[in-house]
């Protein structure tokens, strides 16, 4: 298998570079001033505790015509009218509860209960033009429930869970691609079809994301295999093939990580006794020589080596400082956040 910096790695997995602006606004306001700021989009009466009425606190980002908000909600009544429903009727509100809990009973005379946790609520919420997901704004749209029970539920939540991660790092700026890759999977969750042109190569990619962080997670298990993948996601071996060729295929892409992994762990394990043979054994390589074969055929340099020139200041290939600033650093289960309930 060829060298493959973490640029270009990070560029496969995650598309284009191409980052779109955002503007960043702290919130801390009372419960009334937020009740009255939300009066278009609908009627909320605080409830008072043995503290008070409460603040709203966390924070919000306008990102073009979309916004994302993340707030500590005191309690309160809610109330959405008709009226309401037509002065938002451009955008689409999309919320996920953290924790907390929502009751109530819908028009249809249907209960509604939302119930991570506490009466505080923490949530998240995503507001969104229609246009952007193919909807009409003279027509009523209810927003499905969207679980994690569902593959395409994880594949949102994965994706919701990223832009948020850019949203939260303060710079600035979110991936577009990551936005496509939302807004295609939230297609597919309110009723699009997979293959529809429009979603189908931003759903493809998410799904790719999402089996290297099943990878990721798994690479101890020394069943994990393609066979694996193909059960656990239920794609054709074709197309998981095809997702994997730029990085050489899918048995070279688990051996790589593999290696980077067992290699990790001896260099932070430097210097003693045994935990060379230790990672062969937990990453599945047969002996250390197989082990010292496999790093000198990917990283071009044996492990021996590699750890020698750990601080070298100038480091190029087949350097451990380039090792692990290149590789190491890649871990998709780092993208996984607090699992909520629901969202809707």
């Amino acid at each position: 298998m060829t060298y493959i910096p973490l640029t270009d790695l990070d560029e496969i997995i995650s598309g284009s570079e191409e980052v779109v602006s955002t503007i960043y606004e702290p919130v801390d306001l009372s419960a009334h001033v937020v009740a009255e700021a939300m009066s278009d989009v609908w009627h909320m009466t605080p409830l008072q505790d043995k503290d008070g009425f409460g603040r709203a606190q966390g924070e919000l980002w306008v990102v073009d015509d979309w916004s994302f908000s993340e707030l500590n909600l005191p309690p309160a009544l809610f109330h959405l009218d008709t009226h309401h429903v037509q002065e938002i009727g451009s955008h689409i509100l999309i919320e996920r509860w953290m924790s907390g809990q929502e009751r109530g009973i819908r028009e249809d005379g249907q209960s509604v209960r939302t119930d991570p946790g506490t009466i505080e609520c923490f949530y998240q919420d995503i507001s969104l033009p229609r246009e952007l997901l193919g909807f009409p704004t003279d027509e009523p749209f209810e927003v499905p429930e969207i679980t994690r029970d569902s593959a395409i539920g994880q594949l949102v939540f994965d994706e919701w869970d990223d832009v948020f991660a850019d949203l939260k790092r303060g710079s600035g700026h979110v991936s577009d691609m990551k936005l496509k890759r939302l807004v295609a999977c939230l297609k597919i969750a309110f009723g699009a079809h997979p293959q529809r042109a429009d979603v189908r190569i931003y759903a493809r990619d998410a799904l790719f994301r999402q089996i290297c962080r099943f990878i990721e997670q798994n690479l101890e298990d020394p069943e994990l295999c393609t066979d694996t993948l193909l059960d656990a996601y239920g794609v054709s071996r074709a197309t998981l093939y095809r997702m994997f060729e730029p990085l050489g295929g899918v048995q070279a892409y688990l051996t790589y990580r593999r290696a980077a992994s067992a290699l990790h762990f001896i260099s932070l394990n430097k210097g003693r006794r045994g935990f060379v043979k230790a990672a062969c054994e937990r990453w599945g390589f047969s002996s250390p020589t197989n082990f010292n074969r496999t790093i000198q055929r990917l990283f071009g340099n044996s492990p021996k080596a590699l750890l020698l020139d750990r601080h070298n200041p100038n480091p190029a290939s087949g350097s451990l400082t380039h090792f692990v600033q290149n590789y190491l650093d890649v871990s998709f289960n780092g993208f996984s956040a607090s699992e909520p309930e629901c969202a809707a």
